[in-house]
Parts: C-alpha cells; structure tokens; sequence
C-alpha cells in the first residue's frame, strides 16, 4: 500500500492526471526505483545550429518550461542560431554507440554539431544523425565513442509481462527529468488509424521490476502490443538511402515542374481592369497590370500541366499566349484549358505531351501523420523551378475554411512547400477559391492542400472547369454577372424611413432597389423597385448573410458637368464615369458566383419580408466591356452606347453615337476642346452610329469636323489635320 501511495504522490508532484488508469498491482519496487533503473539509460541530445549561406531554419524544436507560464514551448530555430544556444532534447542509450530519440526534422545543412551527453551532464561524446525511422517520429544517432556512466537500455527476451508503467524523460531547465504513470486503460478509436492508448512521449515502458518492455516516440500505444521490443528493430531509413530518394526526387521536380510564360494583351488605362481596384478581389495572384510574367507549373498528366496560380475573369479575357520555357530546346506552345471551380488554380494542355508526368499519392492524409515524408519549398529562380529537399513528418493536422483536414508542421513555413511520399507527390500549396459571400471568407489563403482532395482535378478536371472564365478575342466582352437591377446603400435616415433599422443595424446593411431593368432576370422573377434586400445567399448552398456593398459608386447625378472645362487635362483619367459601371461590389460578386447560379435574395416590400430566386446571367453590353476604338493620332478612345449610358443622358433607342471614354492629355482631340463622357453622333455631317463606324468616318482625308453633346447641348469641334 505505501507503493501505491508513493505513485499517487508522485502523480501529483509530477502533473500528470491519473484518471482513467487500470489498477496496478502492487510493484516489488518504488516509482522513484523504477526510474533510477531507467536513469542510466537516458541521455541528454544537443544540437549546435548554424545558418547556410544566410538562410535560417524554420520553425522550432526542443522546448523547456516557460517560467512565466509553466508549460513547454518549442524552442525557435533561428534563434537557436542567432544566439548560439543549442536545442536540447531527451534520448535513449540503445547501445554503447547508439542513440534514439525523437526526430527534430532539422536538415542536414544547418546542423553544425551534435553532442550526447549522460543524465548527470558528467560526460559526453560526439555524434551524427544516421538514419530515420520510416513509418514513425524516431532518429538514430551514432555516437563516436561511448559515454561514461551511461548503461544502454536492456531488452529482455522474451519482454515482461504487464502491468507495465511509463517512464517519461523530458528537458526543464536544461536538465533531464523522470516522471512515472500507469499505462492508461482509456483507449482511442480515431478513423483511418489503429486503436491505441495514449501515453506521455517520449518514454520508456516498463514493467514492475522495472525492466524495459518497449520504447514510444509518439505517445501511442498500439493494442496489438507491436510496440514491444528493442527500437533498432523498427523500419529505419539510412542516410544513403535518404541520399538515393533525395536524388530521385530532384530529378522528378527537374522533370516536372516547368515554368510557363503568359503573355496577356495590355489593358486600357481607365478599362474594367482599373475599375475593379475598390471592389472585392477574388485574389488574381498575379497583377493585372501586367503584359508578361512567369508562373510555375506542375505536369500531372501527359496533356495537363496545373498551375496553383489564380486568375480573375478580366485577367484570364485578355490571355493570349502561353508558352513552356525550358532549360534547353525551344519554348513548347501551349492552350488553356480552364480556370479552377474550386480553386485559385488554372490547367494548361501544352502542344507535345509529357513523357513521364509526375505521380501523385492520393492517401488520406491522416494516415501519413508522423511518416517520414519528403518536402521542398520550389519557387521559381532564376527562371527555373527549384527547391531544397528536407524530410518532413506530419507532427499534427488541422482544419482548413471547408473543414477538411491538412498538414500541420512544426518545423516549417507551408507557402511554398510541396510534399512527397516515395517519390510521389502528395500535397500541394493550393488556394481554396474564396466564398464571396461570407465576409470572414471572402479572401483566398494559400493551404497545403492534400492530393486526395485534388483527386478529380488530376483525374477529370471537365466538372471543375469555369466555363465563363476563359481567354477572348480582342474587343470581346468580359463575362460579367448581371440580374439587372440598380442599387443605392442604405444608410441611417433611408433604413429609419423604411422601419429597417433592426434588419440594416441601422443602415449599415441592405441597398435599396432603384431601377429593375424590362425582361432582366429580377424582373421576370418579380423584383420591383423599391424593394430593400436585406439578405443575399447562394440558392442552396450557403447561409443567408447581410448584403453589405462596402465601397459603392457614388450616386451618379453628383457628376457636375458644368466644371468640367476647368478641370486639367491631366486629371481626365481620375474622373469616375457620370453612370454606375459594373466595378461595384454587388455585380462582381455576381461574376463571381457565376453564369447560371440561383442566386437567393431576402427583399423587405412595405412589411412583407420576400425570399425570391433569381438566375444570374451574362449582363448585356455595358460601358466597363462596351466595344470600343482607340484613334492614337488623336489621342481619343470612344465606346459604343450602352443600356446604362442611355439611360444616364435620357437618349431613345433611335439615337445613335459613341462616348468618349478617353481623352489624352495635350492630345489633338484634347486641344480640339473634345472632353471625357461627352457623346459624339456626327463626323462630317454623317452619322457615327457606334465605334467602328466612327473610326471608319475618321479615316477620310482632311479637316473633320464632329458633332459632340453634352447632356442635350450640342456644338460643333474642328479636328485638325
């Protein structure tokens, strides 16, 4: 009974809970004996760090008791280096020369030393990291002389027989202390893994006299009991056999991963592109400012080359060319195939069909926690892909913003980091395509993203592809989302006056419906004007949430016209257009959900509240993608009449003419008096009916003289040859 006693106390001087433990029988020693018998076995593992050419290690490793807090924390690599203090971590003495302890996951490179040393710190030698275990956390180190009082740990054969207790070794304050518990009767089921019971790691296991049983690195113990036995029995990797697989991987990346060059028309100053710059992005990764740039790809199939990259719609219209640089040989041509549902990611099939595309491991990702697995974080340098292989081991897994499960590291930043099992790849930094309406969702963060979830991209990407982002023609509209309704925000007074100030918080919320355009999708599906929505949600697939515009275009009738002769030339392209464009929140989260989708709207009509589905379409011709022609010897750049210019400057479906879009400064047409937003109907007495037709006029020889109207007013402008 005193034995017992004594293994209560030391439970509870240790802080190790007891509950849920089977009954022990009386042991013929005390704890404190059980772990002086282990004690000569323990060792004390520390690694000295450095950086490599400048570069630090990620992450952190080892960890002591925090003073402030009382629990361990991780001790950070970098400034293990900076510092020069070494991460210390508990081991076991397998044999005179030979060390297990769990594994660090530090490469190679940054390794500067190792030093073992006895339980008291009295001696130690020097070692080096020799082989890993395959299928669990251990690490072998090779001592190069043994280390005085020091006793490998024993194995008997055959193993004792329960009931067995744990000796758990940890590192506090720089040193080595013991803790013993009973082996807990609770056990756990977890899906895709075998049952086991949880333990303190890393720790010894041993019976009632104290004679090892078994080792744990992991903290589990598996009911079939495989956990018995001496650790240089385990599935071990050497060193030359890292070396081989590192090689081998090196050679599938060089293989393929590629870089692609994208070659995108330049877009129009003041175009659709720019306008988007206050609304919501759906995180394009690349600018869309650009004409050229380089993105890396990866060849998953012999006519599919994925590239974790995303591109909004008006990006992906203006793609023209795209093109597989590599090392040696010309560029390899190559089509697009589709922009990614579900992620920030788009396929290209290149013109000659890769060989040997890379294979891909679609195990669960749980069921390599705490397999040696290989990483490299590849960018693109230097033209070409590259990246430094290390061995990684899933410590943990956690959650990403659709629930499904994906790595978790310790010792490792994943923004750029692919990993691999056996060569194959097995997870890849991937940017789930962010949900528009859901305010804490609504930007892309890059998640490594496991392969079995990619399973249908890789295997038949068709059901993934967005049909409406895809490359157009020069002059071709931009898709853009459209149900066919104005909006104008709610704020306190208009929320107050419609007895809203509940449903809006107070007009922070909702938009008021101030046109339904004839035969639109809201108007056949029966929205009025003068309806407020409150609420907007895709039909069946998302909870409904507060419609909140954020930055909106402020209302068109502000626009003074009666200043624009004084404004200077150069100012000309910070004017907002005088009508509502589709830059607005609103319809670009119409673009966004996309062509066909329901989308369901909460609509307040006097006190009824309303649910109304109403089916996004491709909006008609409007000004942000209207056909357009720029004139360079003028320096001006019209458009044709839309729905929404018409409807500003009160023009009938008869009338005919352009609208100057851009005015260039000290251009001929803006020293001529022409100015933005004004309405062109003649050149020389004949009519410019749209765009091409008033190139068309332009072309004539001699003097031109245009007809332009503003706002009803009419004069006469002379265009110099």
């Amino acid at each position: 009974m005193n034995n017992t006693l004594n293994l209560l106390a030391l439970l509870v001087l240790s802080g190790i809970p007891s509950l849920g433990t089977e009954p022990v029988e009386e042991t013929h020693v005390s704890p404190q004996v059980l772990a002086s018998r282990v004690q000569p076995s323990l060792v004390m593992v520390a690694y000295e760090l450095k950086s490599d050419n400048g570069e630090y290690p990620a992450g952190s490793a080892g960890g002591e008791r925090c003073p402030n807090c009382g629990n361990f924390h991780g001790n950070s690599l970098s400034d293990a280096v900076t510092n020069r203090k070494p991460v210390l971590v508990p081991g076991i003495l397998l044999s005179d020369r030979l060390v297990i302890t769990a594994d660090t996951e530090i490469p190679d490179r940054f390794i500067q030393s190792v030093t073992v040393s006895n339980s008291a710190q009295t001696a130690q030698a020097s070692g080096k990291v020799t082989s890993l275990q395959t299928d669990g956390p251990g690490c072998l180190i090779e001592l190069h002389s043994s280390i005085a009082e020091s006793t490998p740990l024993e194995f008997r054969d055959p193993i004792p027989a329960k009931p067995y207790s744990v000796v758990h070794v940890s590192v506090d304050n720089r040193n080595l202390q013991t803790s013993i518990t009973p082996v807990a009767a609770s056990v756990h089921f977890p899906n895709n893994e075998e049952a086991f019971c949880s333990v303190p790691h890393p720790s010894v296991i041993v019976d009632q006299e104290g004679n090892p049983a078994g080792v744990t690195l992991s903290g589990k113990l598996a009911l079939d009991e495989s956990w018995k036995g001496s650790p240089i029995n385990w599935n071990w990797q050497s060193g030359e056999g890292t070396l081989v697989i590192d090689e081998a991987l090196t050679k599938t990346i060089e293989t393929n991963f590629v870089t692609i060059s994208l070659l995108f028309r330049n877009p129009e100053v003041g175009s659709e592109l720019e306008d988007r710059r206050y609304g919501r992005s759906e995180d394009a990764m690349i600018d869309p400012a650009t004409v050229e740039t380089q993105v890396m790809g990866i060849a998953i199939a012999p006519n599919r080359i994925l590239i974790p990259r995303g591109m909004d719609h008006p990006l992906t219209s203006r793609l023209e060319q795209i093109q597989i640089i590599r090392k040696a040989g010309d560029p390899i041509k190559a089509s697009f195939v589709g922009n990614l549902r579900d992620y920030l990611a788009f396929l290209i099939e290149p013109e000659l069909p890769f060989e040997n595309p890379i294979e891909v491991d679609f195990s669960p990702i749980e069921s390599m926690k705490n397999k040696l697995i290989q990483g490299s974080e590849i960018t693109l340098m230097s033209d070409f892909p590259r990246g430094k292989i290390q061995h990684f081991r899933i410590s943990d897994l956690d959650f990403d913003d659709q629930n499904r499960l994906i790595p978790d590291f310790e010792t490792a930043s994943t923004e750029d980091l692919f990993l691999f099992a056996n060569g194959k790849l097995m997870a890849i930094p991937l940017s789930n395509r962010p949900i528009p309406l859901l305010d804490d969702r609504s930007y892309a963060s890059n998640t490594l993203t496991p392969c079995a979830y990619l399973k249908s991209v890789i295997v038949d990407p068709n059901a993934q592809i967005m049909r409406d982002n895809v490359p157009g023609k020069p002059g071709d509209p931009v898709f853009s989302g459209w149900i066919g309704v104005e909006l104008q925000p709610l704020d306190y007074e208009l929320a107050k006056l419609h007895g809203l100030m509940y449903e809006t918080n107070q007009g922070e919320t909702g938009a008021l419906i101030t046109h339904v355009h004839p035969e639109s999708p809201a108007a056949k599906a029966g929205v009025r004007s003068g309806d407020v929505i409150l609420r907007i949600y895709e039909t069946g697939t998302r909870v409904p949430t507060n419609l909140d515009l954020g930055y909106y275009p402020e209302n068109p009738g502000n626009f003074d016209w009666s200043i624009l002769d004084q404004i200077p030339e150069e100012y000309y392209e910070r004017l907002p257009a005088p009508w509502a464009i589709q830059s607005n929140p609103f319809d670009q989260l119409l673009t966004a959900l996309g062509n066909g989708t329901l989308l369901g709207l909460d609509l307040k009509r006097e006190q009824e509240v309303l649910q109304i589905e109403v089916p996004i379409e491709s909006s008609p011709i409007n000004y942000a993608n209207a056909p357009r022609v720029h004139l360079a010897t003028l320096g001006l750049t019209v458009r044709d009449l839309t729905y929404e210019v018409r409807a500003f400057m009160t023009l009938g479906d008869e009338e005919q003419g352009v609208v100057v879009s851009r005015v260039e400064p000290a251009s001929r047409a803006s020293v001529a008096g022409v100015r933005p937003f004004e309405m062109i109907t003649h050149v020389n007495g004949e009519s410019a009916s749209d765009s091409s037709r008033f190139a068309e006029l332009m072309k004539s020889d001699g003097p031109k003289v245009i007809t332009v109207q503003r706002m009803g007013q009419q004069r006469l402008v002379r265009i110099q040859e």
